[in-house]
């Protein structure tokens, strides 16, 4: 079976080696799909010269700098496997990794795996430790995304291998303001109509120091991409709110801080939302405030010490 290994990368030509020695390694027919995101740095040169020597295909693109999800968007059609994998530019699989999840997915019965999104693993930061909780266990679970995240409360960095059909039926929105779009909200919409299996199998080493980071990115280049986010966890998920209200409460109080940020009236915020979460959101609006007078006061020191 052949796997699309998918990368969209920008300005990352220092640490692409190491992820195309991991895929080298890897034990199992694959291809590597590469999107260049505008990078000025010789990206180009580099993935030109690994191509001349790896043992499968590398096919590569080049955009403008549009965004990780645009250019996700441009490398899903190019790949030519019946199962995908999308891995960051600075990460890199764990030996054994790809071999271990295919093993999962044809365990699923052949005649249930077209109601299956595909098989997703765990992932280790760089001294090998586990990132997030221990999910599911030592037995694998079938459920929805709403499920993994609210019932199950799964937390922190997954990856796994993704049907190429479903991840190109359901292509990452492309706002003409936005430089960053959050990935759950297209595995929300493939939640709603197929099962994932999530199993306890490591895959991908995550770079967790690296600089561009989403935890590391100013709230400028973000914030609004967040603030959608969360608009759509109190417009769409309070179905699931007795399984988590932490989770939405937090949302809420998010919601209303960056709107603040990005100037929102409070009446336009409102008007986005409807009952219960209308009413999570009014009850948490002092403490976006407080968040959002720390942005100021964060934003004015920062501006009186340039």
């Amino acid at each position: 079976m052949l796997v699309s290994v998918i990368t969209a990368t920008y300005n990352r030509a220092g640490t692409l080696p190491a992820l195309f020695a991991s895929i080298v390694a890897q034990d199992a027919d694959v291809e590597w799909v590469v999107v260049d995101d505008g990078s000025t740095d010789d990206t180009a040169e580099l993935v030109s010269a690994m191509a001349e020597s790896a043992p499968f295909p590398i096919r590569f693109l080049r955009q403008p700098n549009r965004g990780k999800h645009v250019a996700l968007n441009r490398g899903i059609p190019m790949a030519r496997g019946s199962m995908a994998l999308l891995i960051d530019s600075d990460d890199a699989l764990l030996p054994g990794g790809l071999g271990r999840l295919l093993d999962r997915w044809r365990e699923i019965p052949a005649g249930l795996q077209d109601g299956f999104f595909g098989v997703v693993g765990r992932c280790v930061d760089e001294t090998g430790r586990r990132i997030g909780d221990r999910f599911p266990g030592r037995r694998p679970i079938d459920c929805n995304w709403h499920d993994a995240v609210y019932v199950h409360r799964a937390r922190g960095d997954r990856s796994g291998l993704l049907r190429t059909d479903v991840l190109r039926a359901h292509p990452f929105p492309e706002p003409h303001d936005r430089s960053f779009v959050m990935e759950g909200i297209i595995w929300r919409q493939i939640g709603r109509r197929y099962l994932t299996r999530y199993v306890d199998d490591p895959l991908v080493l995550v770079n967790t120091s690296g600089h561009d980071r989403l935890t590391r990115r100013p709230l400028g280049e973000v914030g609004a991409a967040l603030r959608d986010y969360h608009a759509v966890v109190l417009t769409q998920d309070m179905p699931w709110f007795r399984h988590s209200p932490a989770l939405f409460i937090r949302a809420a109080v998010q919601y209303g801080r960056l709107g603040m940020v990005e100037r929102i009236p409070l009446h336009r915020q409102s008007a986005e939302l409807s009952g219960p979460a209308r009413l999570l959101w009014a009850s948490t609006l002092p403490v976006s405030t407080l968040l959002w007078l720390r942005d100021r006061r964060g934003r004015s020191g920062s501006r009186s010490r340039s």
